[in-house]
């Protein structure tokens, strides 16, 4: 007989254009889903199977729009998240520059269960790696580059995502 599944919140946040929902998307459905900007808030919901133990997890991931507009109700939205990933793009430098404002918007969640997530990856990596290694370096946290598009370091990303969710027990 197997488990039911535990739940658990997931943020995704970031500024406007970073490909949240796009980067949401494969997590759910292993393809790349070309989408539009976000309004406010998205959710999407995904299995994640567990290894011999029978547990499965159900994420229930909330991304979160990045225009200024929708600042207003975001932090009672990431309430009760127990991971965030914190997407930037790695073509675009004032992305990454921008983090430190998602990064204190999401002080509730243990640093190890936040993920700094560089997407985007396809696009030419125009950030250097060191600026991405001192960011998270400061802020005590994970950090992973992805492309949504081609699926490249996804692996890595949902890993990274396993393990958070295994430390929360």
């Amino acid at each position: 007989m197997s488990k039911k599944p535990k739940h658990v919140k997931i943020a995704l946040v970031g500024s406007g254009g970073v490909g949240k929902s796009t980067l949401a998307s494969r997590l759910v459905t292993g393809d790349f889903v070309d989408t539009s900007m976000t309004v406010g808030i998205s959710v999407e919901t995904w299995t994640i199977e567990e290894d011999a133990s029978g547990d499965s997890y159900k994420a229930v991931a909330f991304d979160l729009g990045g225009q200024q507009q929708f600042r207003f109700f975001q932090e009672s939205m990431i309430q009760g998240a127990k991971i965030a990933l914190i997407v930037f793009d790695v073509s675009r430098f004032e992305t990454l520059m921008g983090l430190d404002e998602w990064i204190e918007m999401t002080e509730g969640i243990p640093s190890y269960r936040r993920i700094l997530v560089g997407n985007k990856l396809d696009l030419g990596m125009l950030i250097p790696e060191g600026e991405i290694v001192k960011i998270a370096a400061k802020w005590n946290m994970p950090w992973v580059i992805v492309s949504s598009s081609n699926g490249e370091n996804f692996d890595d990303l949902e890993q990274r995502i396993i393990q958070a969710i295994r430390s929360i027990e």
